[in-house]
């Protein structure tokens, strides 16, 4: 019996680019589409009795909750993944006796990123909404000579300040995410950031504090601040050479609308506590019928709100209450029978010309109850997980499993795993589930 030779599994595509060129690599992604799906690629590995590979993943480094067979090709596609959270990947290589292989090098989606922040003349308040690979502010500021002044920020209510003209009297080395900073410019500018995602907490102390925003998507300012609703009074920026506020007691007056990465908010706390950003999760649509659903708690669960940017492409929202259809029509208000939308769910969402549904909540991993027949469900992970594993809580008693994706019924049949065109259950996704008996489909612990 040959060993099994390491596989090598190194990341070398940008995650900004959406069609990657079909290239000789070891596993590496090949393609990513609107953050929720993406292609590993591996090279092929020579030993004479190798006979498939196992993909693992999850979303700590170094530690794979979940594993999937892929058999014996060296590409492969999950669906699903989410904005704001981090996936780590390695494959290994068995043999006809089923003996595996070390782990490849791991790979890590979506990777770094960068960003840009544009600094006019005078005095800009700005953050870093990403983790810099080099905090080093020398670094992060290098190409804005001549132009830079100063950057300042306060540390524990201290000024400290980083003066290129004055490096010796420096009191500010680095620039990291969660913190705001002043940085006053000569003439225009911008920063460019590279660094890895990050939604990190960040805590806050009962008075006034200069924050970031660790977010890459402008959300509104009642919906980025839900987790510490009631517990400030006020916020404000400054933005093109003026100041900005929200009063959460007057939305209508308050002329801060939206938090946006890159910039830098003061936050005014009745008391200690810790910043927590929701989850965005956007749902591609395409033309025509899309099944769908939440795989997070939405903080409006209004379906007129959710459903506002899909406007003049959406057709209508379908799904089933005690086996009775509802809907809801943009066009026929009057007449519409669902008002709202919820993660355990699945809806079927007609479209005239493709869109994306962005969606705004926290984690769910409530129990779905089944009753015995055929049941429209959502699946309430950010994580794919093979459909196996998924269903694991019920196992023996369900007999099938549809979903429609890409314009394609996809099924999954535990009796035939290898003939079932349904491997993954997706974020996003809607499924035909039918059970024998009255049941409750619990996910299984996947670590957050």
């Amino acid at each position: 019996m040959s060993r099994i030779s390491y596989l090598l599994f190194v990341l070398f595509l940008a995650v900004t680019i959406s069609v990657f060129p079909m290239l000789p690599c070891p596993p590496c992604v090949r393609d990513a589409h609107a953050a929720t799906s993406i292609t590993l690629a591996w090279d092929p590995n020579s030993e004479p009795d190798m006979a498939g590979y196992k993909l693992y993943y999850g979303t700590t480094r170094g530690a794979y909750e979940f594993a999937i067979d892929v058999g014996n090709q060296t590409t492969y596609s999950i669906s699903g993944f989410t904005e704001g959270e981090d996936y780590y990947f390695a494959v290994a290589a068995y043999n006809v006796y089923g003996l595996e292989s070390a782990f490849s090098d791991e790979v890590g989606y979506p990777g770094p990123v960068a960003v840009t922040i544009p600094l006019a003349v005078g005095w800009n308040l700005i953050s870093l909404p990403v983790e810099p690979l080099d905090p080093s502010i020398a670094v992060l500021t290098e190409k804005l000579s001549p132009c830079l002044g100063q950057v300042l920020t306060f540390v524990n209510d201290t000024e400290v300040y980083y003066d290129p003209s004055q490096l010796e009297q420096n009191t500010l080395t680095t620039m990291e995410p969660g913190k705001g900073y002043w940085v006053v410019m000569a003439c225009p500018g911008e920063m460019t950031v590279v660094g890895n995602r990050t939604i990190n907490p960040i805590p806050l102390t009962g008075a006034v504090n200069l924050v970031g925003y660790n977010s890459l998507i402008p959300i509104p300012v009642s919906q980025a601040l839900s987790s510490i609703a009631n517990k400030y009074d006020f916020v404000w920026t400054f933005k093109d050479n003026e100041w900005l506020f929200y009063d959460p007691n007057d939305e209508g007056w308050s002329t801060l609308k939206v938090l946006s990465p890159g910039s830098g908010y003061f936050i005014e706390l009745t008391e200690e506590t810790i910043w927590t950003l929701p989850f965005v999760v956007t749902i591609p649509l395409a033309t025509g019928w899309n099944l769908i659903s939440l795989p997070i708690e939405p903080l409006n669960p209004a379906i007129a709100a959710l459903t506002e940017q899909l406007s003049p492409c959406l057709r209508q929202v379908l799904t089933f209450v005690n086996d009775t259809e509802v809907y809801y029509d943009p066009v026929q208000l009057g007449q519409s029978t669902l008002t709202t939308m919820e993660p355990g769910k699945g809806y079927w969402v007609v479209m005239a010309c493709p869109g994306g549904m962005t969606v705004v909540g926290n984690r769910t991993t409530n129990s779905i109850p089944l009753t015995a027949g055929v049941s429209l469900v959502s699946y309430n992970s950010l994580i794919p997980l093979p459909a196996s594993k998924a269903l694991s809580s019920i196992a023996n008693k369900y007999d099938f499993v549809w979903t429609f994706k890409d314009n394609e019924w996809l099924f999954y049949d535990p009796n035939d795993e290898g003939g079932s065109t349904l491997k993954v259950l997706s974020p996003e996704s809607g499924y035909f589930i039918e059970v024998t008996e009255e049941t409750i489909w619990t996910l299984p612990y996947i670590g957050y």
